[in-house]
């Protein structure tokens, strides 16, 4: 790097060697300086681009990672349905409105007030959860969407987000 007129600059040396026997004041060794410094300069800038890229793209991997987790994660607490209509690739129509007629299903475990005041609350909370597992095995065998679950009890409905008609939904539903 050179200082011309207070300003750094960058040169190369181009450099021959000739050897002509008609031009014999020429032969040796022929150089010739070029300035680089707008050269040099490109060439920062566009490693600086690269750098950048790089690390942008190692960003989005890192948030893409997040999301794949995030939405593996609300896999178990979605019902299936659900989960599809919001990590589905189709348009979001969660803002249209539209009346319905659906078909409820309810469970609730009889008497575990009973049961809780017989069993031991290690024992009770695997009951309770023995039954609620089985009610969601077949809320999801009959296509239901499970809405809720309010203690011992649980709420599927049958006909949204996926439907198969009024009636195939109320046949559908459990009895």
């Amino acid at each position: 790097m050179i200082s011309v007129k207070d300003r750094p600059r960058i040169f190369s040396l181009l450099s021959a060697q000739t050897t002509d026997k008609d031009f014999s004041y020429l032969n040796g060794v022929q150089g010739q300086c070029i300035d680089r410094t707008e050269d040099w300069a490109l060439r920062r800038e566009r490693e600086e681009l690269l750098s950048q890229k790089i690390r942008d793209l190692e960003v989005i991997e890192a948030k893409s990672r997040q999301v794949e987790n995030l939405a593996n994660r609300q896999a178990k607490h979605l019902s299936p349905q659900i989960y599809s209509s919001i990590f589905s690739e189709t348009e979001d129509k969660s803002h249209i409105h539209t009346g319905k007629n659906l078909t409820f299903f309810f469970s609730d475990f009889v008497r575990v007030t009973d049961l809780s005041h017989t069993l031991e609350p290690q024992r009770l909370a695997a009951v309770i959860i023995s039954y609620l597992l089985e009610m969601t095995n077949v809320a999801l065998d009959y296509g239901g969407t499970i809405d809720k679950f309010s203690g011992a009890a649980v709420l599927v409905f049958f006909g949204d987000p996926e439907t198969q008609g009024e009636l195939e939904d109320a046949i559908r539903c459990p009895k």
